[in-house]
């Protein structure tokens, strides 16, 4: 039995897309909202939990701290890291074309770390790693290709 679906599919409600986020009602009920989610993932049997949804809704509201919780939490066999990171790609697109230019600084601040995150957590071979590339350059990231080419993932 899975007894965190309902309330991880919640958590779609309450972590609204990133376009309405900037205003400070939102910002108020993710922060709460927040806190909850991560008492629940600290507290609870992890295999009772659908810890894909959590990667992936985490993924999607560009949730640093979460993922992180769920990459050093989970066994990574039981994660499909390849939809994590086309949601996270989805998430950028659909985020860019409603921000403003300061709104999109901090997203590429944002998103750049959490990349690096993946980078540094993940085994490459369960990575979608021209994802990956296509969001650095996105975000005009030259630490995240740079690290890929440390890391020869990428070669030249």
């Amino acid at each position: 039995m899975n007894i965190l679906h309902d309330e991880l599919n919640n958590f779609k409600y309450y972590y609204v897309d990133m376009n309405f986020d900037f205003h400070e009602e939102h910002k108020d009920r993710r922060d709460r909202n927040k806190s909850l989610i991560k008492l629940i993932l600290d507290k609870v049997n992890h295999e009772s939990l659908d810890m894909t949804i959590a990667l992936n809704l985490s993924c999607r509201y560009g949730l640093l701290d979460f993922v992180t919780f769920v990459l050093e939490n989970t066994d990574h066999k039981l994660l499909d890291f390849k939809k994590a990171t086309s949601i996270l790609y989805d998430a950028w697109e659909r985020n860019y074309s409603y921000s403003t230019i300061e709104e999109i600084k901090d997203m590429r601040d944002q998103y750049e770390k959490l990349i690096k995150l993946i980078i540094e957590k993940v085994k490459h071979d369960s990575l979608d790693l021209q994802i990956l590339l296509n969001l650095a350059f996105c975000c005009y990231s030259l630490d995240v290709v740079t690290l890929m080419l440390e890391k020869q993932i990428i070669k030249c």
